[in-house]
């Protein structure tokens, strides 16, 4: 990738992140020719979001809590709570909004920690969105993400939803190829085919010298 100021570049990524510094790899890896250019303001790359001690306002990073805490004690320590609760507290607060509330009529839902969006639904309505969404003008030569600001867990998935939307001439054609040798998955729905999954699992654990269960 091109650190230098190009007059008229292929491709421009804003913010030196995971996300950026991905999308920019997997480009040039499919087309060696292109001129990707990145913009960062910080001295430095994956400094926010990417950056293990930067809350970033998105409580990804593996160490921000940590460091909320030595600034925000009592944001911290209600944080904190909210993960210790019991059932019994959490049907107190619930009793606050329903007093009629059982505690059989009841149970326990893992909703995560996800920023929400509100998106125009149906019929003039509002549908609740979580995590991350890429959204891009009509051409799809401008794309964003509009949501939570995503970890690396999801930085290649969106990155290839970006390659989708901007560059559909380019995988329909030699792209897809380069795509499965990157990423021999690829186009294969992991959540359906189970012999797939196996095989990638195996693979992952051998790599990462991990005991494959």
């Amino acid at each position: 990738m091109s650190t230098a100021e190009s007059e008229s570049p292929d491709v421009v990524l804003i913010g030196a992140g995971i996300m950026s510094a991905t999308l920019g790899s997997v480009l040039k890896e499919l087309e060696p020719a292109l001129d990707v250019v990145m913009f960062e303001t910080l001295q430095d790359c994956a400094q926010e979001s990417s950056q293990a001690w930067n809350n970033a306002g998105t409580g990804h990073a593996a160490n921000c809590e940590l460091d909320v805490a030595k600034e925000d004690w009592g944001l911290a320590e209600y944080l904190i709570g909210q993960v210790l609760q019991t059932g019994s507290h959490q049907l107190k607060v619930l009793e606050q909004f329903y007093p009629e509330a059982q505690r059989q009529d009841w149970r326990e839902a893992v909703a995560g920690q996800r920023v929400q969006i509100i998106k125009p639904g149906p019929h003039h309505s509002g549908s609740l969105e979580f995590g991350t969404e890429v959204v891009g003008s009509t051409d799809n030569s401008i794309v964003a993400l509009l949501g939570a600001s995503p970890g690396a867990s999801t930085a290649a998935y969106i990155a290839f939803e970006t390659l989708e939307k901007c560059f559909a001439k380019e995988r329909a054609g030699g792209w897809r190829d380069r795509l499965m040798t990157i990423i021999p998955t690829y186009g294969i729905d992991l959540t359906k085919d189970a012999a797939a999954t196996r095989e990638t699992r195996a693979q992952t654990a051998a790599v990462l010298g991990l005991t494959n269960v």
